[in-house]
């Protein structure tokens, strides 16, 4: 599938495509890079090595057209060169990205940064690529060679795919015995065109968040993925954010710290406005508040200052 994806975008012979996923088995990079080996392309695997200075000459000698990774990875790479006053960075023509949630500003800023047209891919390495970005439609359009279900989050009981339903995306393989919780919160959208490129009649759907990724509070309140995306969709100064949580005394508050990556061509939101925003869509931090069992603190940073696992994910803390 990931093959099919990459082909409909022309990638093939002649071309060079890096690869900037984890390619340890079963991971997306080992099918980014077989699916780009397929289409006839010269690949480099760097899996996440490019973000070392030592290796990054290694990315210029090479000269991709296409770089295969995720776009907020790319961008913190974009901003660590520029502070360490390392090359300009290169240019490519497409960016195919994958493993997390696509912001609409991360996006946006990583096309500028390098110059290319980000393609969103849905994919999972248990079953190659589930989905990509369709060009008349809104949304990810899925592949048809799997079956799906959505999971209310309150029951867990599976439907079937229908415009406007919210929940968990399940998927497994044709007919298969198995469903594969994604984790992903989804929104059914419609059925792709007639005319769609890639997989037309599909079913489109909006990812707006993961069940997984949340922090849980010294009083046994939830913080996490869907009250940062608040965030950002309020805001669209605001590319990530970062969460740390001091657990205090046995008769202290835990402090709850929220760092927040702004764009530099936005003007930053005040802390009053982020504050009443989160507070607003996250009712148990509220109460947490009021109960004052822990305070909360904003912070703002650039984006290449919030710290990262070795996988290239926003890491959460906790002491």
């Amino acid at each position: 599938m990931t093959r099919q994806i990459l082909s409909s975008r022309e990638v093939g012979r002649g071309l060079r495509v890096a690869v900037c996923f984890p390619s340890d088995p079963w991971a997306i990079g080992s099918v980014f890079r077989d699916a780009a080996l397929h289409c006839g392309a010269t690949v480099l695997p760097l899996g996440l090595s490019a973000g070392q200075p030592s290796l990054w000459s290694k990315l210029v000698e090479f000269r991709p057209d296409i770089i295969c990774s995720s776009a907020s990875l790319l961008l913190h790479w974009h901003h660590s060169s520029i502070k360490e006053g390392r090359s300009p960075l290169l240019r490519v023509s497409w960016v195919f990205h994958a493993g997390e949630l696509l912001r609409p500003s991360i996006r946006e800023a990583c096309e500028r940064a390098w110059n290319a047209q980000v393609v969103n891919v849905y994919g999972m390495a248990e079953f190659d690529s589930v989905g990509c970005e369709g060009v008349l439609n809104r949304g990810l359009v899925l592949s048809p060679h799997l079956d799906y279900a959505i999971a209310k989050e309150e029951t867990d009981r599976r439907a079937g795919l229908r415009k406007g339903l919210k929940g968990k995306l399940l998927v497994r393989v044709k007919n298969g015995r198995r469903w594969h919780d994604t984790q992903d919160l989804v929104e059914v959208l419609e059925r792709a065109s007639n005319r769609e490129a890639l997989w037309p009649n599909s079913w489109c759907i909006d990812v707006i968040g993961r069940v997984d990724g949340s922090l849980k509070l010294p009083d046994g309140s939830l913080i996490g993925t869907r009250h940062v995306e608040s965030l950002m969709r309020e805001f669209p100064a605001i590319q990530d954010a970062q969460l740390h949580l001091r657990h205090g005394r046995a008769d202290e508050a835990a402090t709850l710290k929220v760092t927040l990556a702004i764009a530099n061509d936005q003007p930053s939101p005040s802390d009053e406005d982020v504050r009443s925003t989160l507070l607003k869509n996250c009712l148990e931090l509220a109460d947490s508040l009021m109960h004052e069992t822990i305070t909360l603190e904003i912070e703002f940073a650039e984006y290449s200052d919030l710290s990262r696992t070795e996988r290239g994910k926003i890491r959460v803390f906790v002491e």
